[in-house]
């Protein structure tokens, strides 16, 4: 069996999982804006989440990724989550979609 462990500081969350005192991913999220009268819900950033490949395919991500999200419900009443990957990630892509994110916007770089 495994731990999550939560390291809260004000409206960050990072959350590990580890097996064995081994770590085996991690994920790192935050409050970007404050709900008021710009942004109606709080937006939080979910800036990395990582499994190693070794334990990839074992369900570690959809535990990381559900602890973020259940951070976010007890803290914020009313949110969305942000998620940026990059395009050629397909099996981030389809991981996501899986967990239930959809696009809703796409960001061009030069």
């Amino acid at each position: 069996s495994g731990s999550c462990e939560n390291n809260i500081k004000q409206d960050d969350v990072y959350v590990a999982y580890a097996k064995a005192d081994v770590p085996l991913g991690y994920i790192f999220g935050y409050r970007q804006f404050n709900k008021g009268k710009i942004y109606n819900k709080n937006i939080l950033i979910l800036e990395a989440l990582y499994v190693d490949k070794e334990f990839r395919k074992q369900g570690i991500g959809e535990i990381l990724l559900k602890s973020f999200e259940d951070w976010a419900k007890n803290k914020y009443d009313d949110y969305v989550v942000e998620i940026t990957y990059i395009n050629a990630n397909e099996n981030a892509h389809k991981f996501y979609e899986k967990m239930g994110y959809l696009p809703v916007k796409s960001t061009l770089r030069k």
